[in-house]
Parts: structure tokens; C-alpha cells; sequence
């Protein structure tokens, strides 16, 4: 079972790799975008649209792939106390 865990847990680690550099690049293209929020009211090049998007996806995908990261060592540090108590009651 512990190996399975590992498994699910490397294959979140790689999707998460990926969709971390594909929000990026989807801020990215959206920025750079005519249409983009940004680039409208205030004029601002293509170029700027991109960079604005591009931060904005990066900290966005900052923030949940690493709430997400948090969470399951969250659960696996709860693993870890359960299975130290079920063995101290045990001896």
C-alpha cells in the first residue's frame, strides 16, 4: 500500500509540474490578447499584456498547486501521528 501511496503521490507531484508551467503559459497568451482587462483601458503594448498575465498566472498557480501540496502533507503528517499512536497503545 505504501508503494501505491508513493506512485499517487510522485504522478501528483508531475501533473502538478505540468499544470504549473501551463498556467503560466495560458496567462500568458491570454494577456496577449487585444481584448485582455489590461491592455484596453490603459494602452499598454502586447508585450506589457503578456508580462501582466503571465504574473498574474504565476501567482495564481503559486497559490493553489501550493495550498494543494500543503494540504497532502497535512494529511500524511496526520497519518504519521495516528500510526505513533496506534503503536504506543499497542506495546
Amino acid at each position: 500500500m505504501h508503494a501505491f501511496r508513493a506512485f499517487v503521490i510522485a504522478t501528483l507531484n508531475f501533473v502538478a509540474f505540468l499544470a504549473f508551467f501551463a498556467a503560466i503559459a495560458l496567462g500568458v497568451l491570454s494577456g496577449m490578447r487585444d481584448e485582455f482587462l489590461v491592455n484596453i483601458p490603459y494602452e499598454l503594448p502586447v508585450w506589457a499584456g503578456g508580462l501582466i498575465g503571465g504574473f498574474v498566472a504565476w501567482m495564481a498557480a503559486s497559490v493553489v498547486l501550493g495550498l494543494l501540496f500543503v494540504l497532502i502533507d497535512i494529511q500524511d503528517g496526520v497519518r504519521d501521528l495516528i500510526r505513533v499512536i496506534q503503536e504506543r497503545d499497542a506495546a
